[in-house]
């Protein structure tokens, strides 16, 4: 079991895949099929730091289980997975900076299982890194000003901060990035 209340339904399977800095290129498009069929199990993808472009899939749809997410490109200038934004509904870390995502900031992000308490220790945070991404859009969702989370940075992104006050210590967003 890799976190509460997630393990426990999640059947036998592949949990991780962890790839990052591997030097792996081309297109992702292709392999939406390989990890539906890993969306049963899978809780932890990591393509970070390599060479990855394309059109990415409906991750809410695909990855269900998936709690950490991590697909951000090598660098700025490299080519990047493009698509529409979407997270799994059980995302505590997802690290999206540097990708050509689009749409508005979707409803699971004030949904999301993360800390509400004062402290990490009793229940789990998120880490939600999703800047430059300049097609990124829409208000935060109002209940992420009542959630306690590790980081969330939406710098560089057309993301206003909603009913948030902008003086939030745990929100970044594009006026005090």
């Amino acid at each position: 079991q890799m976190l509460p209340n997630v393990g426990d339904s999640v059947p036998l399977g592949v949990t991780a895949l962890m790839l990052p800095s591997n030097n792996l290129r081309g297109d992702i498009t292709p392999l939406q099929n390989a990890f539906r069929a890993l969306g049963s199990s899978l809780q932890i993808l990591d393509l970070s730091s390599n060479f990855l472009m394309g059109t990415l899939f409906d991750l809410q749809e695909t990855l269900p289980h998936v709690h950490t997410l991590a697909l951000s490109p090598w660098s700025s200038d490299a080519e990047s997975i493009s698509g529409p934004l979407s997270l799994p509904p059980n995302t505590r870390y997802a690290f999206l900076e540097r990708m050509q995502l689009y749409g508005t900031i979707p409803d699971v992000m004030g949904q999301l299982p993360c800390t509400t308490g004062g402290s990490i220790l009793h229940g789990v945070g998120c880490l939600l890194w999703m800047f430059d991404t300049a097609n990124i859009t829409g208000s935060v969702p109002d209940s992420i000003c009542a959630r306690r989370y590790n980081e969330i940075f939406l710098g560089h992104t057309n993301v206003s901060s909603g009913p948030c006050p902008v003086s939030y210590t745990h929100l970044t967003l594009p006026t005090i990035y």
